[in-house]
């Protein structure tokens, strides 16, 4: 090693996980401009420019658009980036009290099927989840969607999760909505039928987190309520 010259192992490891932030960024924001992923990830611009440049000669993301739209004043109109969409896909399952509704989007965070299916609010989980299940089947038949790429599967849930063991429900009276918390294990066919990790918890707790790491403006602290058959928060 002569000068300053950094030794090969370690370049390529610093260079490896540079392409890693860039990816990450891009996976959790969507499509960014260089100067907005540079600012993200804390790299230079001609070191970003290196980055980017062999990310796109390996086909791990894409020039999406420009920002002209968004533009304020004269110059010419950056790039956005993204993952390539075809490199990964993610499903959200949000189970409500008399409805499912069950949306997949791909790496650039574009919905590519979404759709819903209602029960009543006195059907179990097993009724509950094969329904899920044949939803994504139809969705998948109608749009001609595989799931070859699926990379996670995140499900959302009604109440307490999982629920406490032994804890009395209220029953049902005249107008209101059967409370049925969900068991424990009702990933296991999720993660049997496709083969990808899956997480489960509330659905309220799920849509705060994504508004707090997709919502249009970041925020240290966030409050969120949902008013539905119930209100959580």
């Amino acid at each position: 090693m002569t000068g300053m010259q950094m030794p090969s192992g370690v370049h390529a490891l610093v260079r490896r996980t540079h392409e890693e932030r860039v990816m990450r960024a891009l996976q959790e924001n969507g499509a960014m401009s260089r100067g907005e992923i540079a600012r993200v990830v804390g790299l230079s611009r001609t070191t970003l420019s290196e980055i980017t440049g062999t990310l796109l000669q390996r086909g791990a993301i894409v020039v999406v658009d420009t920002d002209a739209s968004r533009r304020e004043g004269s110059g010419r109109p950056a790039e956005r980036l993204a993952l390539d969409p075809a490199s990964a896909q993610f499903m959200g399952v949000d189970f409500g009290h008399r409805r499912v509704h069950v949306v997949v989007a791909d790496a650039s965070h574009e919905i590519m099927v979404s759709g819903s299916v209602r029960y009543e609010d006195t059907a179990t989980w097993k009724t509950r989840t094969e329904l899920a299940l044949e939803l994504v089947d139809r969705l998948s038949g109608e749009a001609g969607v595989h799931y070859g790429a699926l990379q996670g599967i995140g499900i959302g849930v009604p109440g307490p999760y999982p629920a406490p063991r032994g804890a009395a429900w209220p029953r049902a009276t005249a107008g209101t909505t059967v409370l049925r918390p969900a068991p424990e294990g009702v990933d296991v066919a999720f993660a049997e039928r496709f083969d990808a990790p899956v997480i489960v918890d509330n659905n309220t707790r799920l849509a705060a987190l994504a508004e707090a790491i997709s919502g249009a403006d970041s925020v240290a602290d966030l409050v969120y309520v949902r008013l539905s058959d119930g209100v959580g928060g």
